[in-house]
């Protein structure tokens, strides 16, 4: 008999723990917000969705322009040429969208890259890396479109940025200066699984 009350006990006090023990995790997290990192994804959404037109777009060189059409119906990574040129952040950011892409595996038929160059641009500027990168459009745009990417970029125009842009013409995602490619990687990859277009 004694036996068969200390086993009631014990199984009381198990059934008391299992059950409280959320309740006392999640008191302690209220408590501990810092504790909880809750980030989903590494980019910036853009907020409200800056739209384009696919004529906002021209081909800043031959191979641009007679390839310009494939960014209908494709995921496009876009990095930004600023004014002073392309310095070291700036290649720097367009080799790792390259890697990005290579990295996508079986998705990177879905992607591709472009860059937004500056009306004055001089491809002698820029060395033979530039050359060598024969997949990446190099565009010019219009000043429309040229006042909604700095409204995306807003007062702070560093160098080495990124956007992803989606087959519709949305710019939905911004990543700053020194981002991590496999921070967007992992965005893409959940993107891609979850995107029926494109």
């Amino acid at each position: 008999m004694n036996e068969n009350v200390t086993k009631s006990r014990l199984f009381i006090v198990t059934m008391i723990i299992v059950v409280g023990l959320p309740f006392l995790l999640a008191w302690v997290l209220m408590q501990n917000p810092q504790w909880i990192t809750s980030q989903s994804n590494y980019g910036t959404l853009v907020v409200p969705l800056v739209t384009t037109d696919r004529d906002q777009f021209q081909g800043a060189d031959l191979f641009s322009r007679q390839n310009i059409k494939e960014l209908e119906g494709h995921w496009v990574l876009m990095n930004l040429v600023l004014d002073k040129g392309c310095l070291e952040v700036c290649q720097k950011a367009i080799h790792s969208s390259k890697q990005i892409r290579l990295m996508m595996n079986k998705d990177l038929v879905r992607l591709r890259r472009l860059v937004v160059v500056p009306d004055h641009f001089d491809t002698k500027k820029f060395g033979d890396w530039w050359q060598q990168d024969d997949r990446l459009l190099k565009v010019l745009v219009d000043e429309a479109m040229k006042e909604k990417l700095k409204r995306i970029i807003g007062a702070n125009r560093q160098e080495g940025v990124l956007m992803v842009m989606d087959p519709l013409g949305n710019i939905m995602l911004f990543y700053p200066f020194g981002f991590d490619p496999y921070g967007v990687q992992k965005d893409l990859k959940k993107i891609l699984r979850a995107s029926q277009i494109g």
